[in-house]
């Protein structure tokens, strides 16, 4: 069956919106913060190869190519043909999913008449599965919590019970995990009903070669921006700070035709703790990066990715080999290929790229309150995004992970001993540029109850900053502190009632010449606050006049032709 285009739009708008209600409704039903607050989950549906045909717009872009990669992987187990309804295989396996034990894939067959049309699958953060809940400092995935292998939980809607008794003892919140669990379900059911109820109201006949027109329909679009791109080799590196010294992530970006290759040889090998990137998360974020720069409005699916390739040599940074190390600060390693390949592309389409950003920022709190029950938290976390070629760099955001802040008093109700004292923008960190980078944050929290508790930093960006391009500056790096003292990020230290640890994320970089900004800008800035008017004099050439809240312009011209 042919479709005319009007027609073929609106079926593929209708398929994201049938993944948008199952996000909303796995946010309603969802028992963790992190889920119904961060978004930290994901509703697709995909064809019987694991492609994905369309992606839920409220969840995080890390599974837009990581979760059809991991449904790959499941169905290598259990093939499509072999599924049947009421069956759910589930899987948290780092090097098969989306990088570390936390992220649960549940996937299940959608039949219609009698016939596999397609798959439904939920990835999401299960707040706690056990173990140390690492986020740096282990040396082995067995440190960091239950390890669940691609199995099929239930067979025909019966539960295999006493995997999921395993699955409840092995984990600090039983109840609430469960619930995320169910919600997890409640997703990819409703996905299932609703486009059964689209294929009827539509009259669609063959839906399997309905998904592969809307792929080959994206994969030409996404193959037209990138034949824009000139032809050649374009490299890039990035310092990472790692355990025990510095690491290196290196990115060659090739471009032919309208075929791009990316390939991370030459980077540094394996670390021994748990910071390397598994390759389905860096493979993520290198494609992330891709598509920002050259089809960003294009809707998500398999197809774009298909003029995409990755090398990531087994026994590096960013693919690790299988079961050596930990995976609990993977995004440490992970989100670094964003300003690795953005970095290679400016040499190629520099008004298409963006400055440096190093979103992941957080102080993962973990204790057991004076009445005996556990408590998990992660307060403030966003950090200034890079600025763009065509626009500031939006501050305290977690890009390019599109998850968002936990709200503080939900850090406060999950965690009733922890007090957030202070939480706003953190003024001049934004590297200074034409267009300005975005501004971290600061965050002051205090242990007021006599809990028993340990603080582990989880922050890149204490020795390297997110670096300008086209001459804009870099951001101010980060910095956590424990009563002022500075802690070692990815090492645990202890706190105790009346502690205050400080943590202030890094700003993004700026884009461009800073003197080159509209100095009206640069007062709307230090009216915000973003800007001090010292910063804005050094960094900017534009002179504050403080008893009038405006620009001094004689000032500002005399500034600027001094340089």
């Amino acid at each position: 069956m042919r479709y005319d285009p009007v027609t073929l739009d609106i079926i593929w708008n209708r398929l994201i919106s049938i993944c948008d209600e199952a996000e909303t409704g796995v946010m309603r039903t969802a028992f963790s913060h992190i889920v119904r607050e961060s978004r930290d989950f994901c509703c697709l549906l995909l064809d019987s190869n694991g492609d994905s045909i369309a992606q839920g717009s409220l969840s995080l872009i890390v599974f837009l190519s990581s979760a059809p990669l991991t449904v790959k992987k499941m169905l290598e187990k259990f093939p499509a043909d072999t599924l049947e309804p009421g069956d759910i295989v589930i899987t948290n396996n780092p090097w098969v999913n989306a990088g570390h034990l936390n992220d649960v894939c549940a996937l299940e067959p959608v039949y219609h008449r009698g016939k596999l049309i397609a798959l439904a699958a939920c990835v999401m953060h299960w707040a706690d599965v056990g173990g140390c809940a690492s986020l740096g400092d282990s040396r082995s995935v067995y440190e960091e919590g239950l390890q669940l292998p691609i199995i099929k939980i239930a067979k025909r809607g019966e539960f295999n019970e006493e995997v999921m008794e395993i699955i409840r003892e092995n984990i600090r919140f039983p109840n609430n995990a469960m619930a995320d669990f169910r919600s997890q379900l409640i997703g990819n059911d409703l996905m299932r009903s609703k486009l059964i109820e689209l294929i009827e109201m539509q009259g669609i006949e063959d839906f399997p070669a309905l998904g592969e027109t809307i792929l080959t329909r994206c994969e030409t679009a996404m193959r037209s921006a990138i034949g824009k791109i000139p032809d050649g080799d374009y490299d890039n590196e990035v310092p990472i700070e790692g355990m025990d010294g510095e690491l290196t992530l290196r990115a060659k970006v090739s471009v032919r035709g309208t075929d791009i290759h990316v390939d991370y040889t030459g980077s540094s090998p394996q670390s021994n703790w748990s910071i390397n990137s598994m390759p389905h998360y860096a493979h993520a974020y290198t494609f992330i990066a891709i598509k920002a720069a050259v089809a960003p409005h294009l809707p998500n699916n398999s197809g774009q990715m298909r003029p995409v390739s990755i090398t990531m040599p087994v026994g590096s940074i960013v693919n690790p080999r299988p079961r050596s190390v930990g995976a609990g600060a993977r995004h440490l390693v992970g989100l670094s290929c964003c300003p690795a390949v953005f970095g290679a592309l400016s040499k190629a389409i520099p008004q298409q790229s963006q400055a440096e950003s190093h979103p992941f920022a957080a102080v993962h709190y973990l204790g057991v309150s004076e009445d005996g029950k556990p408590f998990v938290a992660l307060p403030g976390r966003s950090s200034g995004m890079g600025a763009r070629h065509n626009g500031d760099g939006i501050s305290a955001i977690l890009w390019p992970t599109s998850s968002r802040n936990t709200p503080t008093e939900m850090t406060e109700y999950y965690a009733p001993d922890l007090l957030v004292e202070r939480q706003e923008i953190r003024v001049d960190s934004g590297g200074a540029g034409k267009y300005r980078g975005g501004c971290g944050l600061q965050t002051d929290v205090r242990l007021i109850g006599p809990a028993s508790a340990v603080a582990r930093p989880a922050l890149s960006g204490i020795l390297y900053p997110a670096r300008g391009l086209l001459g804009g500056h870099s951001g101010v790096t980060a910095s956590v502190t424990l009563n002022g003292a500075p802690i070692p990020a990815l090492l645990t230290a202890p706190i105790k009632c009346g502690d205050r640890v400080n943590l202030r994320t890094l700003g993004g970089g700026g884009f461009g010449d800073p003197f080159d900004r509209d100095p009206a800008l640069v007062l709307a800035d230090v009216i915000a606050g973003l800007v001090s008017p010292e910063q804005a004099e050094a960094s900017y050439g534009v002179v504050m006049d403080p008893a009038r809240k405006s620009i001094d312009l004689e000032a500002t011209r005399q500034r600027r032709a001094l340089r």
